[in-house]
C-alpha cells in the first residue's frame, strides 16, 4: 500500500524516471577525449561497404624528421573490427617514443584482412607538433584487390 502520494509527487516521480531513462539511453558513440600521452580520433570509410568482421584496423604514427628522409613508425595500434560500425574510434598511445618538437608527426590508417589491405588512408594527417593537436579524424579509401 502506498500512502501519502499526491498527484504532484506522482508526476514528479514520472518525470525523474523518464529523465533517468533518457540519460541511460544517451548516445555514447563519441570520439574519445584527447589524453596527454595519446592521439585519439576516428576512422571513417569514404565508400562504406561491408567490412568483414575478421578485419583489423591499424593506425600508425610516423615521425618525419627531415625532408627526404623516410618516415619512421614510432607508434601503432590495432583494433579488431568484429561487430563495430564506422566511424571506428581509436586511441594511439604516444609514450613509447619521445616526441621531438622539431619533427613533424602524421597518422595514417589501413584496414587489412589477413595479409591484404582493403582500405587505406590516402592522406597523411598531421598531429602533435607545429600547431597540430592530439585528435585526428581519418578517411579511408577502398583499395583495389
Amino acid at each position: 500500500m502506498i500512502a501519502n502520494i499526491t498527484p504532484r509527487r506522482a508526476v514528479l516521480a514520472s518525470i525523474m524516471s523518464a529523465a533517468a531513462l533518457l540519460a541511460a539511453c544517451a548516445n555514447t558513440d563519441r570520439t574519445p577525449a584527447p589524453q596527454a600521452n595519446a592521439i585519439v580520433g576516428t576512422v571513417d570509410l569514404t565508400q562504406p561497404m561491408m567490412v568483414p568482421p575478421q578485419s583489423t584496423l591499424i593506425v600508425e604514427l610516423h615521425e618525419i624528421s627531415s625532408v627526404g628522409a623516410p618516415a619512421r613508425v614510432v607508434g601503432q595500434t590495432a583494433l579488431q573490427i568484429e561487430n563495430l560500425k564506422p566511424p571506428y574510434k581509436f586511441m594511439l598511445p604516444t609514450n613509447a617514443a619521445p616526441i621531438n618538437a622539431d619533427a613533424e608527426y602524421r597518422v595514417n590508417a589501413r584496414i587489412t584482412l589477413g595479409n591484404q589491405t582493403t582500405y587505406a588512408s590516402d592522406t597523411a594527417y598531421p598531429v602533435l607538433t607545429r600547431g597540430a593537436g592530439r585528435t585526428a579524424h581519418l578517411s579511408l579509401v577502398r583499395v583495389a584487390p
